[in-house]
């Protein structure tokens, strides 16, 4: 606002009166009577009021006009924010093409040391060893009371040296053999090719089921009716998972085949210092004969049995006394057979 110059208050008094009337929007018409019929106070009124519109104008028309400085500045940070960027993606992905490079040509190096190793000679002891492995699968095994049966899945370790895995299949070969060596390694490629092709569970069971075949023949069982017992069996249920000597879940008779892991729970009662036994049946077959001791009047204990794809149907397991007696005996069907 720049005031008239003049020291006359009532002129003073209109100026600022029509400018603020003018900011308030107020039209030229809408004049105080007391300035309206006097000429001068008119004046300064519509001075205060024309004053006030002009400054509304200017101002407006300034907002209209375009920030040029700010857009060119933003625009520039902008550049300079994506140059940056494409910098550092290029830079990084030099790098990992450098890294990778430097591992291919790593590994090459491997197999070119490992091409260059002198052919292993089978060792004189071999047929023994495989002797002493074969008696000791065909012998019975008795698990420990605190060990869980369990099949225990074992790698064999990747061999890279192409000479290696042939001299390994010729220590597998029997002497009397007629298999030639090229026939061995083409067997072992063509295992291994079927094998990459299954899934992991697959595979797994595949390898539990070798392991069986492996073993000797499970021993065939005829059922016979339960005899009478102190011992009393106050629980005994299926879990998949045993947790502070308590199942977590009680399963029914019906066992999906997605469970890899089964446990036998029983509570047991006036079978203190000895020893029964959990039986585990497939079709009459005995898979597992676990020995449990048996330490008070009213003892919780538990075996285990890893399960395979290739074992569904009707299973049983049963608790034997200490005369392998059986006094208990519950059956349920694994899988969908």
């Amino acid at each position: 606002m720049h005031l008239p110059e003049t020291q006359n208050a009532h002129h003073l008094h209109a100026f600022k009166k029509g400018y603020r009337l003018a900011l308030e929007s107020k039209p030229l018409t809408n004049m105080p009577s007391m300035f309206r019929y006097d000429r001068t106070l008119r004046e300064y009124y519509e001075q205060g009021w024309s004053q006030a519109n002009e400054e509304l104008e200017a101002g407006y028309q300034a907002s209209q006009q375009k920030p040029w400085r700010d857009r060119i500045a933003w625009l520039i940070v902008i550049v300079i924010g994506s140059i940056a960027t494409a910098v550092g993606l290029v830079t990084s992905i030099q790098e990992d093409q450098a890294e990778q490079q430097a591992r291919i040509l790593g590994l090459n190096t491997a197999v070119e040391q490992a091409n260059t190793q002198p052919e292993i000679t089978p060792a004189p002891t071999v047929k023994s060893q495989s002797a002493t492995q074969v008696s000791e699968l065909n012998s019975p095994v008795l698990v420990s009371p605190s060990t869980e049966l369990s099949l225990i899945d074992t790698d064999e370790p990747i061999i890279n040296n192409s000479t290696e895995v042939e001299t390994a299949l010729i220590k597998q070969m029997p002497e009397n053999t007629s298999v030639t060596r090229e026939e061995a390694v083409q067997k072992k490629t063509n295992s291994i090719s079927e094998l990459s092709i299954l899934t992991p569970q697959q595979r797994q069971d595949l390898t539990l089921n070798q392991q069986e075949l492996q073993q000797a023949e499970p021993k065939t069982v005829e059922l016979s009716s339960l005899v009478d017992s102190n011992i009393l069996i106050e629980s005994a249920v299926l879990t998949p998972q045993v947790k502070n000597k308590q199942a977590t879940e009680i399963l029914t008779d019906k066992i999906p085949k997605h469970i890899r892991q089964l446990y036998f729970f029983t509570q047991v009662k006036d079978a203190k210092d000895s020893t029964i036994y959990h039986r585990w049946l497939f079709k009459n077959q005995v898979m597992a004969l676990i020995p449990l001791k048996i330490n008070s009047n009213l003892y919780r204990t538990w075996s285990s049995k890893r399960m395979t794809s290739a074992w569904q149907g009707e299973w049983m397991v049963e608790v034997l006394n200490d005369q392998q007696k059986v006094i208990y005996r519950q059956t349920f069907q694994y899988g969908n057979r």
